[in-house]
């Protein structure tokens, strides 16, 4: 992935939903591109001039390494219908599903981020003609905008799949983790974008199986055919879509993969990166799935 970081002070006509008196101040655009020379251009507002205050408006390293690791895997993205990139933030994510070829992408973040979200969205040229009419209709194939709050007992995130017309088929988010009090409900809306809540358990046999938290840090995927008591555990398989999470080993971080091979994910780090200019700590490429058996 390279990046090249410039000043834009020049107001655009389609940045008129934004006070004008901001528009006077600068941004940054940093130029996110890849393998095949695509690229996308994200806006941040690191300083916090323009848009609401929020971590949100910087470009996390965490991200850069998950369109990496989307690149040199090779990854079908362009046969994926949907997909929803979560705590999007600046949206880096999503645009570059997008790019690639997903038919329909949705950047969800608190509410305060839509407009930056938005503004990145037209900046892109990926919301069609209209990106207000695309915020209210995710159906018609091109990226839009969606308030998603992780506290809020999953009812954000079963509108997006109404909205959608169904699950999604694809899950991405980076830098998710870094708040412990959110693991939970961060993990909720995860079962329920992915069609499986946690409140509906596919047979999850396995709930009672203490998980493997060191193997799947380590790049193994969990795995126990015991339970706590000794007692034989059914076969699982993984189902839904994939979820990719890029993740900052800090502790506060990686306590998330424990929780989720209690909430029944299947969790496996599938790529560990140098640590990055952001934070000290590598970041893991980590892969979730729902468990059945």
């Amino acid at each position: 992935v390279a990046m090249t970081d410039r000043n834009k002070n020049k107001r655009a006509d389609r940045d008129d939903e934004l006070p004008s008196k901001r528009l006077q101040l600068p941004l940054s655009t940093q130029r996110v591109s890849w393998g095949d020379g695509a690229s996308i251009e994200v806006v941040t507002d690191p300083m916090n001039d323009v848009f609401t205050y929020n971590i949100g408006n910087s470009l996390w390293s965490a991200s850069l390494e998950l369109v990496k690791y989307l690149d040199e895997t090779n990854h079908p993205t362009a046969s994926f219908a949907s997909a929803v990139e979560v705590g999007a933030g600046c949206g880096c994510l999503g645009l570059a599903l997008w790019r690639r070829g997903c038919k329909r992408v949705i950047l969800s973040d608190l509410d305060e981020m839509i407009p930056i979200m938005e503004h990145n969205i037209s900046h892109n040229d990926a919301g069609g003609t209209d990106t207000e009419a695309v915020t209210d209709d995710i159906s018609n194939g091109v990226v839009s905008a969606r308030a998603l709050d992780w506290s809020d007992r999953g009812e954000g995130a079963r509108a997006l799949v109404s909205a959608n017309d169904g699950p999604f088929d694809l899950i991405v988010g980076a830098e998710v983790s870094y708040d412990y009090d959110l693991h939970e409900g961060l993990l909720e809306t995860l079962s329920i974008l992915s069609g499986f809540p946690l409140d509906e358990p596919p047979s999850l046999s396995n709930t009672s199986a203490t998980p493997d938290v060191e193997s799947a840090l380590n790049g193994v995927a969990p795995a126990t055919d015991k339970g706590t008591g000794g007692q034989e555990i059914a076969p699982t398989v993984a189902i839904g879509p994939v979820i990719l999470l890029a993740i900052p080993l800090r502790d506060r971080d990686a306590e998330i993969v424990e929780v989720a091979a209690r909430k029944g994910f299947t969790v496996t780090r599938v790529k560990l990166c140098a640590s990055c200019s952001d934070h000290s700590s590598p970041v893991g490429i980590f892969e979730l799935r729902r468990l059945s058996s």
